[in-house]
């Protein structure tokens, strides 16, 4: 959302690195000690942080979530719902 400001790819990686807790955090920390090139590279970067924390079954079960949703109340409840989905 502010383009202007992450325009360089090192301070994207920077700026996820801050909002990091828990183990994704000491990962996080492993690199910057490291010195690692995925500091540099956002895509490489968000990849391997992917490849190491994502859940696969996730989406499925927030698909199936979704699947089975039923308005029961007003349809601003719902829609707040199904956008925290």
């Amino acid at each position: 959302m502010r383009h202007l400001m992450f325009q360089e790819d090192k301070t994207c990686v920077a700026y996820i690195l801050s909002h990091l807790r828990g183990g994704p955090s000491e990962w996080g920390l492993a690199l910057l000690e490291a010195e690692s090139p995925l500091l540099k590279d956002y895509k490489a970067f968000l990849a391997r942080f992917t490849a190491i924390y994502q859940n696969p079954e996730r989406l499925t079960q927030l698909e199936d979530k979704l699947a089975c949703m039923e308005q029961k109340g007003s349809a601003s409840t719902f829609a707040a719902e199904f956008t925290a989905i």
